[in-house]
């Protein structure tokens, strides 16, 4: 594998790993009200940081941008690991966010700037494919591990779980410094600039929302699609970690459920991605994937209410329904709005930007919403996150099942 693919790929791994190895953990290092809000601080400041790293990585290029990210992100492991105090844990999972956003936009700089097709497509999935298998082996690897801990007294038993994710940065940062200098200079901007000059007043607005402004509904449709299956997936992850907490459930337990989960989002990406070519394809699976999101939900809701004491079915088929529609939605979504933005004159990368906006955006509100419904139990939230799922679909059917204009100037971005 190549340097610029492997440092990149540790990275990543690391930062989906750590966030992953958090959700076991949480509802044991916080009171009820606080695990939603340290849930919530990654997406936050990944949504926050977004913008800013991207245009880091323009101005300093992708090498140093990345170097930094993964200092940042030893930061934010340090203070989660070094105490349970709900300020440390609170500023390591803001930290973290940031970092991972940083981690993310850098690494797919550095391999879009080092590789032309074909060989680009095949390492970009591979960078984003190991970074689902961090999403996946994470929760189940931490909830042993702190069980363990907390079985052998450790000062602190949170911190475990985290040293193998520590590792993979320090091995990261060293296999950095093996790469190719020409890294360190960003031929092909992630963002760009809104005007011929790249200037003027308003041109960070148009930097962050211009595919908004200049393509209009539909984008904004897009966005809500993304959003709310992105949210109703963190809401779920949020709200059943804590109702199996409440039921009486280990760390391992919480941790084992989100493997099915884990296991439909990777291997529906792959065949998401390979649809994404095809523009009737894509449409409809942007509307569908949300619909039948809303019908699993709803079968879920009904498990709750038909026997309030069942956690394990219900909380298993929300999360397996979830994360198929996020990993079925993720990837036509964010190539129909490269090509609207490329119609409307503007850039991939301010495509890519707005989709990860809309993304993170719904990681950040969905673990709040899923605490504030799960206090009327499992049954309301999943219908509550139904009755959303739905609104998103028929939004996307109004806008988009109509025959998508082609472009010669289409392309295909893919983040699975």
């Amino acid at each position: 594998m190549k340097a610029v693919v492997l440092a990149s790929s540790l990275a990543t791994f690391a930062s989906c790993f750590a966030n992953g190895a958090y959700l076991p953990m949480a509802p044991f290092l916080a009171s009820k009200s606080q695990v939603a809000v340290l849930l919530s601080a990654f997406g936050f400041t990944s949504c926050v940081i977004l913008v800013p790293a991207g245009l880091a990585v323009d101005r300093f290029g992708s090498k140093y941008v990345m170097k930094r990210g993964m200092w940042l992100f030893l930061l934010g492991l340090f203070l989660v690991s070094a105490s349970s105090c709900f300020a440390s844990q609170l500023l390591g999972r803001l930290i973290s966010g940031a970092a991972g956003s940083i981690v993310f936009n850098a690494g797919m700089a550095m391999i879009i700037e080092d590789f032309q097709e074909p060989e680009r497509s095949e390492y970009i999935g591979m960078f984003l494919g190991i970074g689902n298998i961090g999403n996946l082996v994470g929760p189940p690897l931490a909830g042993y591990t702190y069980i363990l801990a907390k079985a052998a007294d450790f000062p602190q038993p949170q911190a475990p779980p985290f040293i193998f994710a520590f590792v993979l940065v320090l091995l990261g940062c060293v296999v950095l410094e093996r790469t190719d200098d020409k890294i360190t200079s960003c031929s092909v901007p992630l963002l760009e600039p809104a005007t011929a000059d790249g200037g003027g007043r308003g041109s960070l607005c148009h930097r962050i929302f211009g595919v908004y402004s200049a393509v209009g509904v539909k984008s904004w449709v897009l966005a809500a699609t993304l959003t709310g299956v992105w949210g109703a997936a963190s809401a779920l992850l949020c709200g059943g970690a804590v109702d199996m907490h409440l039921h009486g459930f280990s760390a391992i337990e919480i941790g084992a459920i989100t493997v099915p989960a884990s296991i439909m989002q990777a291997v529906v990406s792959p065949w998401s991605g390979r649809m994404a070519g095809k523009p009737h394809v894509r449409a409809a699976l942007i509307t569908l994937s949300p619909l039948i999101l809303s019908a699993v939900l709803a079968c879920s809701a009904l498990m709750c209410f038909y026997k309030p004491d069942a956690v394990l079915l219900p909380v298993a088929l929300a999360l397996a329904g979830s994360s198929a529609a996020m990993a079925a939605v993720d990837a036509p979504s964010i190539s129909l709005m490269a090509d609207l933005a490329v119609l409307h004159g503007r850039g991939y990368g301010e495509a890519v930007t707005a989709s990860e906006l809309a993304v993170t955006a719904g990681q950040a509100l969905g673990p709040s919403f899923g605490l504030l419904m799960l206090r009327q139990g499992l049954g309301p939230l999943c219908l509550a996150l139904a009755a959303c799922t739905l609104l998103v679909s028929a939004a996307s059917f109004a806008c988009l099942q109509h025959k998508q204009q082609d472009s010669s100037a289409r392309g295909s971005l893919c983040r699975a």
